[in-house]
């Protein structure tokens, strides 16, 4: 934990390889951090993947080019957010501490594989045309893998059993759901990725708990009209750290990512640069304008009423900025 109040572009630069960089021994610092500014962050993840032996395959699964991602941006952004807020805000409780089989450090490789993929499907729903074309692309009928495992590490198992009913829920009225196919394809193909190259079959847990993660992180679970369609919603609680640490740190970035927070502003770096992060202690996140910014701390304030509507954490409004208390 820190109190100290560097930008959070400060603390990515300070980042050291080894707490992002799965393969970090392997490539010794050779490809840099995105600034994300002119398509860099793109670049980042089309290097991030050719270093770790991969491609690009995700991209390649969907028929699009990295180059070509939208998401690039924050989801190379909210990576980055959740290491940083992983080795300072709850160290002591730790995520997937230690090495996997394959001798990565577990943390980071499943955090990649979680982050980077889990707008993947949000091109591959903007390529189709209507809902019968998504639904054919999404071959649910072919009950994805995923939703027959019976052991998982990190997955929220009330959400993951209403993917299907909840998919088909929004179908129903003109909707998709980019969280749910990607969480579905992403394990589909890393599996056979994995069978192809004979790879350690112990590696499938943890592709399974990225992908379940992805695949419940959109499931609005508050929605009254879901709730009276799927029973089930009805009993599903706040998420919190204990339910499934994983799905808790994506569904916080992604909420807390300022360049979503302050999409009206066209400039990644100002943004970035201007907006102090501290860990007051564990548990404790503090984001704050800085003090002679144009930046308005309202936009952050409206994290109050919707963040803890869903996770487990209390959101206290500030001067310039909020304190985030997870319970």
């Amino acid at each position: 934990m820190s109190n100290k109040k560097n930008s959070i572009q400060d603390w990515i630069n300070n980042l050291d390889a080894e707490q992002w960089d799965y393969r970090y021994e392997n490539n010794n610092g050779s490809f840099n951090l995105p600034t994300f500014q002119n398509g860099d962050a793109n670049r980042f993840i089309d290097e991030y993947f050719r270093h770790a032996g991969k491609d690009a395959i995700p991209f390649q699964i969907i028929n699009t080019n990295v180059f070509d991602f939208s998401k690039a941006n924050h989801s190379s952004l909210i990576f980055l957010l959740g290491v940083i807020i992983n080795y300072n805000c709850f160290k002591k409780a730790g995520i997937y501490e230690g090495n996997n089989t394959s001798g990565y450090p577990q943390f980071s490789f499943v955090w990649f594989l979680t982050c980077l993929f889990h707008d993947i499907a949000y091109e591959l729903e903007n390529k189709c045309k209507n809902n019968v074309e998504f639904n054919n692309i999404s071959e649910f009928k072919i009950k994805n893998k995923l939703l027959e495992r019976n052991e998982y590490n990190n997955a929220h198992e009330a959400l993951l059993n209403v993917v299907e009913p909840y998919y088909n829920y929004r179908i129903s009225f003109n909707k998709r759901d980019h969280g749910i196919i990607g969480g579905l394809y992403l394990y589909d193909n890393l599996i056979k990725i994995r069978e192809d190259k004979d790879w350690n079959s112990d590696l499938d847990l943890f592709y399974a708990d990225a992908a379940a993660a992805i695949a419940t992180h959109n499931i609005w679970f508050k929605d009254k009209n879901a709730i009276s369609a799927i029973k089930e919603l009805k009993e599903i609680k706040s998420v919190s750290f204990n339910d499934s640490s994983l799905l808790f740190l994506l569904g916080l970035v992604d909420s807390i990512d300022p360049l979503k927070i302050y999409s009206c502003i066209d400039n990644p770096s100002y943004i970035l640069n201007n907006l102090l992060l501290s860990f007051p202690e564990d548990g404790k996140i503090r984001i704050t304008v800085e003090e002679k910014s144009l930046l308005n701390s309202a936009c952050l304030h409206k994290l109050e009423g919707n963040l803890d509507l869903w996770l487990d954490v209390s959101v206290k409004k500030i001067t310039k900025g909020v304190i985030i208390t997870f319970k």
